[in-house]
């Protein structure tokens, strides 16, 4: 058995460099849509997603015959208040900068540690 793990296409939040985890649920852009188009992927028998729009428009996308199979521990991190923001947005706060300081290694505030999101 091979597994083929694949990341969800491109969203808005990614193209503006937001923490976009598991407390919002965005659609792929159509930007995201059309790379994933422009691209050839493995074949399959199989395919899992997270519950979250992005990665069930990638899988239906990718592999259109297959209805993915929804695992809910795949889905992202929560971010916490993080959510949304970008670094622009959360620059000069004290939180953040601990958060930056730890090397990810800190719960995010009101949210996860990196290694409870595994």
């Amino acid at each position: 058995m091979r597994w083929v793990l694949i990341r969800h296409g491109q969203t808005q939040g990614n193209i503006e460099h937001r923490y976009i985890g598991c407390r919002t649920d965005e659609p792929l852009c159509a930007a995201g849509r059309e790379a994933l188009r422009l691209h050839r992927y493995p074949a399959v028998s199989r395919v899992f997603a997270s519950p979250m729009r992005r990665c069930v428009e990638t899988a239906a996308i990718l592999y259109p015959g297959i209805r993915p199979e929804i695992v809910p521990d795949f889905r992202e991190c929560d971010f916490g208040v993080f959510e949304g923001k970008n670094y622009a947005e959360l620059s000069g706060r004290s939180d953040y900068q601990a958060w930056i300081d730890s090397g990810g290694k800190l719960l995010f505030p009101g949210g996860e540690s990196r290694a409870a999101s595994r």
